[in-house]
């Protein structure tokens, strides 16, 4: 029960879709207002969600600012949460 957002305040979360199915595809992401807060998720390991062990990590900024995508946008903010239950909304990871 609220998991992530214990760490500190949430600014985004995203479940990754199949464009095709519009299933999850077993991954997403949670952004932080902080960059101490999305440590503080990681380091704080393992999580669970619906009694399944997820990967947690944090988002490589200086991969991502090398990204033209990106642009330098990643600033240690936002983490990758992996291995997510199929179904899973975007509203379950940010209570979660």
């Amino acid at each position: 029960m609220n998991e992530f957002i214990k760490y500190g305040e949430i600014v985004e979360t995203i479940v990754v879709k199949n464009v095709e199915t519009g299933n999850s595809r077993g991954f997403g992401f949670v952004t932080f207002k902080s960059s101490a807060a999305a440590l503080k998720a990681v380091n704080a390991g393992p999580h669970k969600i619906d009694s399944k062990v997820v990967d947690v990590k944090l988002c490589d900024p200086p991969t991502a600012a090398k990204s033209k995508l990106n642009k330098g946008k990643l600033d240690g903010r936002k983490i990758f949460v992996g291995g997510l239950p199929h179904g899973v909304t975007e509203e379950e990871i940010k209570q979660f």
